[in-house]
């Protein structure tokens, strides 16, 4: 039966191949590669024999070495948890930015939504997607990518609170199952936690519930970004702790993941 096989995602899919998650989706509404649909979102699932299968009329051989078991396997910028809630700690923008950029450039194409909680200016964002190709304002008028600044969201009115924070989030979740998309990145800046402001002692409780908010959408990402020159080292250890996945360092070609 399928439910007993091993299933490769659209992403590994179109890794193997060669060719953009766009083009799988064409392809399988066409019914020309066979998909399997699994669970209440109906994501798109694909077996290593059918894209094998599949391989030569796009006059692709694929190697023994191009075939992967699954995510631990895979050679990737940036490694796949059994949930992805991600913690990357930096210290200025150039390792902030190669963090964040696997992340986000993967979700930055049709039926992929991109948050981003930003600290600051806007403008630091808008010039790292300059750089890599993209417009700031056409991803966001089409709905791909939002900017929105972190204090007006996690202080708002001056407070922090866990709970509005976690409605926040799952309105967004909501609007984006409601609406079809396939993924959904999200990721803040997480230096309003260094301020004074009431409630943000509430940080690792607020983290600890955004873990299990990740653990029930597999299709969600989440990237808390932490900036080591503004946290104490004692914080840093405890959302340590919390994270299961976290991004001590980056480079452009291969990240280190270390799974707590």
């Amino acid at each position: 039966m399928a439910g007993d096989k091993n299933f490769l995602t659209i992403a590994e899919a179109a890794e193997l191949l060669n060719v953009s998650k766009t083009s799988l989706r064409r392809w399988t509404n066409q019914g020309r590669l066979k998909c399997y649909r699994l669970g209440e979102r109906k994501e798109r699932r694909f077996l290593l024999e059918d894209l094998l299968a599949y391989a030569p009329s796009l006059d692709i051989d694929i190697q023994e070495s191009d075939i992967f078991a699954g995510p631990g396997d895979r050679n990737d910028s940036v490694l796949q948890c059994s949930h992805p809630h991600y913690c990357s700690q930096y210290r200025d923008t150039d390792e902030q930015w190669e963090m964040i950029k696997p992340h986000l450039l993967n979700h930055l194409e049709p039926g992929a939504v991109s948050v981003y909680l930003y600290d600051g200016s806007a403008q630091q964002i808008e010039d790292w997607l300059a750089d890599e190709g993209y417009s700031s304002a056409s991803l966001q008028a089409q709905g791909i990518l939002r900017l929105i600044p972190a204090d007006s969201i996690y202080l708002e009115g001056g407070v922090f609170k866990v709970d509005r924070m976690l409605d926040f989030w799952k309105s967004i979740i909501s609007n984006c199952e409601a609406s079809g998309v396939d993924r959904l990145f999200i990721t803040g800046e997480m230096n309003w936690a260094t301020t004074d402001a009431p409630g943000t002692e509430l940080l690792l409780e607020y983290e600890q519930a955004l873990d299990d908010i990740a653990a029930q959408y597999p299709w969600l990402t989440l990237l808390c970004q932490y900036d080591l020159t503004r946290f104490a080292a004692t914080t840093i250890f405890d959302t340590l702790l919390i994270h299961p996945c976290v991004q001590l360092e980056q480079s452009s070609a291969t990240g280190l993941v270390v799974q707590s």
